[in-house]
Parts: structure tokens; C-alpha cells; sequence
């Protein structure tokens, strides 16, 4: 009697062990493309005014390698003239 509770302790004991160690499923999280969800935002609400960069900010949200280039710490003018003009088109749209 003994030998089959150390026997059934035992047993319980490698089976908990090898729960333990079976990963839980975890969803995956959808992969974020920039064709599907960023560029329509930014079309619907960004590129009437940053599509080329003649714009006074310089910042074309056209493109993907546009936005790469906007997201970049290198400022784009040198001096005061980003602060001497104010947006104009923000909450606008």
C-alpha cells in the first residue's frame, strides 16, 4: 500500500512537471502593414497638405520612405523659421 501511494504521488508530481512546461497558447497579434492600415489614415488625413516636399515643412507623407524620413531626429530647418509660421490646416479636415 505504500509503495503505490509513493508510486501515485510521484506520478502526480511528473505529470504537474510536465504541464508546467507545455506552453500556454498565446495569440499571435495581427501584423500592422502599411498598406492596409497607415497609408489610408494618412491619405485621408495628412496628404492634402504633406504630399511633396515643397511644403513648408518639407514632410512628404506620400510615401512610405517619406514618413521613414519625417520620423528622422536630423531637424529640417536650421534657425527660427519652423517657429515663425503656425499651422494653418490643423482640425481642419
Amino acid at each position: 500500500m505504500p509503495h503505490r501511494l509513493l508510486a501515485s504521488i510521484a506520478l502526480l508530481f511528473i505529470c504537474c512537471a510536465a504541464q508546467a512546461q507545455t506552453p500556454s497558447a498565446i495569440p499571435a497579434s495581427p501584423a500592422i502593414s502599411y498598406v492596409k492600415d497607415i497609408q489610408p489614415i494618412l491619405t485621408e488625413k495628412c496628404v492634402a497638405c504633406h504630399a511633396c516636399n515643397d511644403a513648408p515643412c518639407q514632410l512628404n507623407l506620400g510615401s512610405g520612405e517619406g514618413v521613414s524620413r519625417g520620423a528622422s531626429k536630423i531637424p529640417v530647418y536650421q534657425g527660427e523659421r519652423s517657429e515663425a509660421v503656425a499651422p494653418t490646416r490643423l482640425f481642419y479636415d
